[in-house]
């Protein structure tokens, strides 16, 4: 479980991916809204969190990075970064920063010895398009591992999820190394890195429920072959609180191997994964306990939930550190690189999902 779920857990954003579809016709949707902001991250000028929490919030650098232009709507959030990346330590057309694709990364930033990164790079031949990519090497596994991801908050509060919501990305990994020291670090999960994108949804206000967030992560990538079934619901004061990993029949899961060709476009229809997670809710547990759901009829219909936030990237791990560890030194190592560019989500409002109810399997 990533470090940034915890956080949101918290509240910190306030309450508190596999139906193709057509580029061209969704480009055509009169009524279209984006619901994430700089539709294809073509600013990339961010905020950068330094890791740490104050007041239940992820704590911002003071600064921004030296980029012209305005400051994005996205920001680069980390977790549990022995050293946390700075927007104030850019370097420009680095050339360690090569791809051979793409050339120099125009921004760069990076920790002593490589252990994370953020390289920004242009794309060759389109004026004001960008390629982000995010790179980090082991890390600590404690509830979660080492965390890097892009993050917004949802631009259309008012949008629920009985509308359709499309999801588009491309990405790459551009560089993955793995090695495990024992079998049972394969086992056990203290070797692991996890590329995926993540959709946090809460209940619309006037339901008459008691709170509930749902994290909804959809994987990309994964050293464990990306697909997983983890699912964990609790109690959290007045609330119910949901984390799961979610994939549907056909999903396209990228190996976790180097890639030197061009990126994989994702097209992703948002609500079949949050349908299929609904579905799994009936079986909920928290530790051996059932979890009851305040009203399940009203849990079901997808008119109840609207997105507060997305983010896309990746969590490492190489060192266990959980109180059940066998063994407190590094199993092995495992470093990935993910880029990531021409994200879009948008809604349709006008238009109503096949299932507006998710009851009944």
């Amino acid at each position: 479980m990533s470090r940034l779920v915890r956080w949101l857990r918290g509240g910190a954003l306030g309450t508190p991916l596999l139906l193709g579809f057509l580029a061209a016709a969704h480009a055509a949707a009169p009524d279209a809204m984006f619901l994430a902001p700089d539709p294809g991250l073509s600013i990339p000028r961010m905020k950068f969190t330094t890791g740490r929490a104050v007041d239940n919030k992820p704590e911002l650098f003071p600064m921004t990075p030296a980029i012209p232009g305005p400051v994005s709507g996205w920001t680069v959030t980390q977790w549990d970064q022995s050293h946390p990346l700075r927007p104030d330590a850019m370097a420009t057309n680095a050339p360690g920063t090569r791809d051979p694709g793409l050339g120099r990364a125009a921004y760069a930033f990076g920790t002593p010895a490589d252990a994370t990164h953020l390289w920004i790079y242009r794309r060759p031949g389109r004026a004001g398009g960008y390629v982000y990519e995010l790179y980090q090497r082991d890390g600590i596994l404690r509830q979660g591992g080492k965390n890097l991801f892009l993050a917004a908050k949802a631009t259309r509060p008012d949008f629920t999820m009985d509308h359709p919501l499309d999801y588009a990305v491309k990405v790459r990994l551009s560089r993955v190394a793995l090695r495990y020291d024992t079998p049972a670090a394969a086992r056990n999960g203290a070797v692991q890195g996890t590329v995926f994108s993540s959709f946090v949804f809460g209940l619309r206000p006037g339901t008459g429920l008691r709170h509930a967030t749902i994290f909804l992560q959809i994987p990309i990538s994964g050293s464990h072959g990306g697909r997983s079934d983890y699912l964990s619901c609790r109690v959290a004061g007045r609330g119910v609180v949901v984390t799961a990993n979610q994939d549907v029949p056909g999903q396209v899961i990228l190996p976790f191997e180097s890639d030197s060709g061009p990126p994989t476009a994702l097209h992703q229809r948002v609500n079949q994964y949050l349908c299929a997670l609904l579905t799994r809710l009936h079986r909920c547990q928290d530790g051996a306990s059932l979890v009851p759901l305040p009203d399940q009829a009203a849990f079901d219909d997808l008119g109840n939930w609207r997105l507060e936030s997305m983010y896309v990237g990746l969590e490492t791990q190489a060192t266990d550190m959980r109180p059940n560890s066998v063994s407190r030194r590094p199993q092995g190592t495992v470093a990935v690189a993910l880029q990531v560019s021409d994200l879009r989500l948008r809604g349709l409002p006008s238009g109503e999902v096949a299932r507006r109810n998710c009851g009944g399997g």
